[in-house]
């Protein structure tokens, strides 16, 4: 088993990853249901369309998540136990129609 050092050695600044994943309404609902955040902005289509957005927006932490699968997927194969840091520093100054996280 690789030491702590030599695993994160192996972390390539740069590297990326592709992960796909088109957020429906379904996920809308449901990852509602799991935090129990029915807030408008991300459930009231009607309302959202008349607002600066014109249209719903994902919950930012369903979006986290997205990206935790995508940490998971760079750290594949490597030694050891891998957890990730960082997310308490990621901000959405706007919507994003896409999310790509890179090392």
């Amino acid at each position: 088993m690789a030491s702590a050092k030599e695993t994160f050695a192996a972390l390539t600044v740069g590297k990326k990853v592709e992960v796909y994943k088109t957020v429906g309404e379904t996920d809308i609902y449901l990852f509602a249901g799991i935090t129990g955040d029915f807030a408008r902005n991300h459930v009231d289509e009607e309302f959202m369309r008349r607002t600066r957005y014109g249209g719903r927006i994902a919950h930012g932490a369903l979006l986290v998540g997205y990206m935790s699968r995508a940490s998971t997927e760079i750290c594949s194969g490597l030694d050891g136990t891998i957890v990730s840091y960082g997310f308490e520093k990621i901000r959405f100054p706007a919507p994003p129609s896409s999310v790509t996280p890179s090392l």
